[in-house]
């Protein structure tokens, strides 16, 4: 990922994003269902 890129690219769509899709615009993706290292 080119961080200046993804930065200006980011700031440009910022102001009429929708505050409930925000984390679409992270340069990764959290995983939403995380499984235990256990086992």
């Amino acid at each position: 990922i080119e961080p200046l890129m993804w930065l200006t690219e980011t700031l440009e769509k910022l102001p009429t994003w929708p505050n409930s899709r925000i984390d679409e615009l992270l340069p990764f993706v959290k995983d939403q269902n995380p499984q235990d290292n256990e086992g």
